[in-house]
């Protein structure tokens, strides 16, 4: 299989020439979407991205086709333009919306032309809608509440477009088949667990902000967790119920991030206990149930990086072992903070880690620095997460912190694709992640 893709990327999709048609720019997805399935999620953007630009040229993006575009007749009855042209968009928001990387167009339909849709179709339109939203947003002020009120809106209404019925969990035991039955299912629980992973990346940047600042925060909070349960939920019945060794390693990735989204928000509501009582603190009633998920979803990555020499999941592992002995040791009353530094480190790892507690999780991402999870003492907790700016490696005070607002967290250039997942198996889903935690990500 390697070698079969080998062959064609270097003999025709990389061949400009040879991929300036419809045929052509298939051929370019096929292979983003190879390489997205392998988890080389920055191959896969780059892919994609050129299959836009030559769909861009060919004029896919507007409403006039030209009929050369077509290199044979039966493409006409096999392939619409404009839909083929609604699949790459979709694809570049959701690979720029993992890796904190800008999209490509920020052109939509128009919200009056949906209703001839049929459900399912709308749905996902109004979804690629609200991918674009979020990538706007996230360029300009994350924390926009206006604006993300807007979109949370629209992921609503793209939620009722589907009877109450269709949210049931998938038929696992389906999917593992090969007919059609089988993929109307796999598109089901796909499209579920996207309309989850939007939810997550809508809200993960009011996870750390004080609930004092406003109320609404709460709001955002509870819906990143929540979203983030029922992907795991979703994410632990796929795994026990598949017996197939292949699928799309983006699960493994969504499923990374709903994983310390959730960690995250049980260590942020008892954090926010300490001062007064808030709305997102009705999280705590879920911690038992979401700590044996989260556990189950760590025995799952624990045994395919055993298994398979897998090197996605063992990285996952070594985060996500670490942000749950910090979230049991911070339910025992153990105080933490988040902070950014540029030191440069061979790999990710934990300092000071006992059974009874772990001082310190650093998170290394090349390139760019580590996010340092770190123990404090409850006397020297700052009010709210601190920030260190890397371009001083010196502690920002406290009230130089605009509430609402993260501190300056800047890092070095962009790796290069030279980093393939054995370099880097998380591909920049981390540093999207934790950059959208902190208020900084990629422009």
């Amino acid at each position: 299989m390697s070698r079969a893709f080998s062959s064609a990327t270097r003999l025709v999709t990389s061949n400009d020439e040879l991929v300036n048609s419809l045929e052509g720019i298939e051929c370019t997805m096929i292979e983003s979407m190879y390489l997205n399935n392998a988890g080389n999620l920055r191959r896969a953007w780059l892919a994609n991205r050129r299959a836009m630009v030559m769909a861009q040229m060919m004029g896919l993006h507007g409403s006039v086709k030209s009929s050369s575009m077509f290199l044979e007749e039966k493409t006409r009855d096999r392939i619409d333009p404009d839909y083929m042209w609604f699949r790459i968009v979709c694809s570049d928001r959701y690979l720029s919306l993992m890796l904190g990387l800008p999209q490509g167009s920020p052109e939509d339909t128009s919200s009056d032309a949906l209703e001839n849709f049929m459900p399912v179709d709308r749905m996902e339109r109004l979804e690629s809608i609200a991918s674009g939203l979020i990538l706007q947003r996230n360029r300009t002020e994350r924390t926009d509440l206006v604006a993300t009120r807007k979109i949370d809106k629209l992921l609503l209404e793209a939620a009722e477009s589907m009877p109450p019925d269709w949210w049931v969990s998938s038929n696992f035991g389906t999917i593992a088949g090969n007919d059609g039955k089988a993929f109307e299912e796999t598109i089901r629980f796909m499209m579920q667990i996207a309309h989850h992973h939007l939810l997550v990346q809508l809200h993960l940047p009011y996870m750390l902000l004080p609930s004092s600042i406003s109320s609404n925060y709460d709001y955002s909070k509870l819906a990143a967790a929540n979203a983030s349960r029922a992907i795991i939920t979703q994410y632990i019945s796929f795994y026990d119920s598949i017996s197939a060794p292949a699928y799309c390693r983006g699960i493994d990735f969504i499923a990374f991030i709903a994983s310390t989204t959730l960690c995250l928000a049980h260590i942020e509501s008892r954090r926010q206990f300490k001062d007064s009582v808030t709305f997102f603190q009705s999280l705590e009633h879920q911690r038992s149930g979401d700590r044996g998920s989260l556990e189950r979803l760590l025995a799952i990555m624990e045994r395919m990086a055993g298994e398979s020499s897998d090197v996605v999941a063992r990285k996952i592992s070594s985060i996500l072992q670490p942000l749950l002995d910090i979230e049991d040791n911070s339910f025992k009353g153990s105080c933490y903070q988040i902070c950014a530094s540029e030191a440069v480190e061979p790999e990710s790892r934990c300092i000071g880690q006992t059974k009874e507690a772990v001082h310190e999780l650093r998170i290394q991402i090349p390139h760019y620095g580590i996010i340092v999870i770190e123990h404090r003492p409850q006397s020297h907790t700052l009010p709210h997460t601190s920030i260190i700016n890397p371009s001083v490696l010196e502690p920002i005070p406290s009230h130089d912190v605009v509430p609402g607002q993260a501190a300056p967290w800047a890092f070095g250039s962009l790796p290069g694709l030279e980093f393939d997942e054995h370099d880097w198996a998380l591909q920049g889903v981390d540093m999207a992640l934790f950059g959208n935690l902190t208020g900084q990500g990629l422009s």
